[in-house]
Formats: structure tokens, C-alpha cells, sequence
């Protein structure tokens, strides 16, 4: 059976790369040729509250005229759509993203070209490096019975998405799991603890893989908050029992993890030690000091050294720069990035964390930054792998 699922793994990646295309290509292995295989750089964007924010009112705008935010995103370069998933949220505020809220968002992703990236939480609520509290149905289970129903429960999101036609082009198991998931079973604060948590991994990806065809095109994700962290992180994890991820994901929000300096030095040495592509799949940067709603904010403050001013073309500058930055990884590694809810105004109705961190303004009207990425992304929107 693990000769099975290498294999199909296998298949998978080379799958993926004719299924994940927009202007990139595939050039042809003749002769045991060495060529390497282009993949577009992912610009993506995790836009799982928009359905809330529209619900409460909000509005999106492109030279003055109202238009669904899907579509500006598409005219601005964007490829890549991220959903979290939580197991049975509360229905409260943000805690709305269940399979069902999920699905109506992909399908209206994919109606515009999106690909999709699902993050999976396993949890009823937020996960973090901090918190990865267990879903309520399963906290009474022991180890073998929770890996039967992380198996189950990935199983059946994923034939969900396939069954309404949008099934997912990389799957994250675990959010930001820089010390395990699912606590206490899954919490690295031990050698036992890093087994359970490797193998609790491999089932949540086994689940997802059960549920699509043998061969599909599908990648996994690993998601690691802090770039510095990735190697403690990677080292830990292959050694009692991980498998080497497809893509390495990494959080990078400059307010926590530093400046696009100290980035790219992190970035360069986990490519040279894993020779894998990484994406920075959560981000975001301030075009204000301003709040606009009732709701606290994220984050507030002035600039770190050497990082641009909190204004919109210093938001600007801030994507620019960290296209930048991934483009010339060693090998080109650098995957691309994923904007974190850059669609989620404020308002009285559902009040917004982000709302000086979006790539619209108060009123729905696109920031400039919007175009820079367009521009900094430009014609050469591949990556190899």
C-alpha cells in the first residue's frame, strides 16, 4: 500500500503540472533530458470572509465602477484562490467556513479561472502555532480512533469539492503547525509527540488522496508560520517520520517575522537544504494607520527598518519588492505568494481586523498596489519545479 500511494503521489506531481496552467507550459522529457518543468508563480489570495463582507454591504470598485471582486483579482494577475476550511464552526462572525460556505466560494472561483487552494484547520475555530485546539467531536477519541476520523473527515471534504466540480489543486493539512496540530495528541513537545504528528499528517493527506482518482494531479502543502522556523520545523519532522512535503508554505507577516532582508536570507537557505519550492502563503501589509470599523485591528504601528511607509504606495513597494525577492531564490525556487483576506472591508455590520491590510480601500476602490503586483509579476509568470 505505500508503494501504492508513492506511486500515486508520484503521478501526481507530474500531473499537476498540465492541470495547473495558465500561460506556463510543459516542455517535453526526451532522452532522460534534465529540462525542467515550468509552473506559473502563484499569485494568490485568501478570500474566504468575502461572502460576509458582501452579505454585510461591501462593495468592490476598478477606475470607479463596481464589479465583482473575483474579477478584479483575475484582472490584476491574480491565479490562485485559498479557502480554510473549520471543521464545525460556530456560524459566529468569522467562524463560518465550513464545507458548505467553502464549496459556494470555489465554485465561484473556479467559474472565473481560479485554481484552489484548500486549508484545512482541523479545528472548530482559528489554528495557530499557538493554538491547535481539537474539533469538540473528537476530543474524547483516542490516538487510533482520531486518525480514523482525520482520515474520514478529509476524505469526505475532498470528495465534496470533486462531486461540485471544483476539487482543489493543493491541499494544506494543518495551519501554521509549526508545533504539531490537533492538541494534546498532535503537539510536538516531545519525540512521541513529533511521531504522533507526522503520522497524523500522512493520514490527513492519505484521506485527501482517497478521495480523488488514482494519479490525480494533486500537491500538499506544509504550512509553517515564520520563515526562521522552517528548518527547526523540517529538520524535526522528517526525522520522526514526516515525508517531505511537495511545497513548503510559510506565513510571512513583516509585523512578526522580520524585514524582506531578513526573508530572503531564511528563504535561501531552506531551498538549498530541501531543494523545493516554497510559497509564502499568508501575507499582508499596511496602506494605513487608519482603522475604519469598531473591530480591532491586526496590526498598527511605523514601518520596521528598511521596510516602506504605511501608505499605499508603500504597500505597493512592500508586493513589489517581495515579488521581487521570490523571483530570484536560488534554482527559482520561490513559488509565489498568497495575499491574506485582502478583500475584507470594514463595516458596522461585520467588522474587519484587516482593514487597513487589504488591497482595497475603506470603500472598495483598488489600491495601487493591486496594479504593482500585476506589474512586478509581469510576462514571466513561471516558476520550475
Amino acid at each position: 500500500m505505500n508503494n501504492l500511494l508513492q506511486w500515486n503521489r508520484h503521478l501526481a506531481k507530474i500531473a499537476f503540472i498540465t492541470l495547473f496552467i495558465f500561460s506556463a507550459f510543459l516542455e517535453a522529457w526526451a532522452d532522460n533530458s534534465k529540462e525542467l518543468r515550468q509552473i506559473p508563480f502563484i499569485v494568490g489570495a485568501d478570500v474566504t470572509m468575502q461572502t460576509k463582507v458582501e452579505q454585510a454591504g461591501g462593495a468592490f470598485k476598478i477606475n470607479g465602477n463596481q464589479e465583482d471582486a473575483f474579477k478584479i483579482l483575475k484582472h490584476y494577475g491574480f491565479n490562485t484562490i485559498r479557502l480554510r476550511i473549520f471543521n464545525h464552526p460556530s456560524g459566529q462572525g468569522p467562524m463560518c467556513c465550513d464545507l458548505n460556505y467553502d464549496i459556494a466560494l470555489a465554485k465561484r472561483a473556479k467559474s472565473e479561472g481560479f485554481n484552489i487552494l484548500l486549508d484545512f484547520h482541523y479545528s472548530d475555530t482559528w489554528a495557530d502555532p499557538d493554538h491547535q485546539q481539537i474539533p469538540a467531536t473528537w476530543q474524547k477519541l483516542n490516538f487510533e480512533g482520531l486518525k480514523t476520523a482525520l482520515y474520514d473527515y478529509s476524505k469526505t471534504v475532498i470528495t465534496a469539492f470533486r462531486k461540485n466540480g471544483v476539487p482543489p489543486e493543493i491541499i494544506q493539512c494543518g495551519n501554521e503547525v509549526n508545533t504539531g496540530m490537533l492538541w494534546p495528541d498532535g503537539k510536538t513537545d516531545s519525540p512521541d509527540g513529533w511521531r504522533r504528528f507526522a503520522q497524523l499528517v500522512q493520514v490527513a493527506e492519505d484521506g485527501c488522496r482517497a478521495a480523488l482518482p488514482l494519479g490525480y494531479p494533486i500537491l500538499f502543502l506544509h504550512h509553517i508560520a515564520g520563515a526562521s522556523s522552517v528548518i527547526w520545523h523540517m529538520n524535526n519532522f522528517l526525522k520522526y517520520g514526516g515525508a517531505m512535503p511537495d511545497i513548503i508554505g510559510v506565513s510571512y507577516y513583516p509585523c512578526w517575522h522580520g524585514n524582506l532582508d531578513d526573508l530572503k536570507k531564511n528563504l535561501d537557505q531552506i531551498v538549498d537544504k530541501y531543494h523545493i519550492p516554497v510559497l509564502i502563503v499568508e501575507t499582508d501589509y499596511p496602506w494605513t494607520n487608519e482603522t475604519f470599523d469598531n473591530t480591532p485591528d491586526i496590526w498598527h504601528g511605523k514601518p520596521l527598518n528598511g521596510m516602506p511607509p504605511f501608505t499605499p504606495s508603500g504597500q505597493a513597494k512592500f508586493y513589489t519588492e517581495l515579488i521581487d525577492t521570490l523571483k530570484t531564490l536560488p534554482n527559482r525556487m520561490g513559488l509565489g505568494f498568497v495575499a491574506w483576506e485582502p478583500t475584507w472591508l470594514p463595516s458596522k455590520r461585520f467588522g474587519s481586523p484587516q482593514d487597513n491590510l487589504t488591497l482595497f480601500d475603506q470603500h472598495g476602490n483598488a489600491l495601487p498596489a493591486l496594479k504593482a503586483i500585476k506589474g512586478a509579476v509581469g510576462s514571466d509568470t513561471s516558476v520550475s519545479k
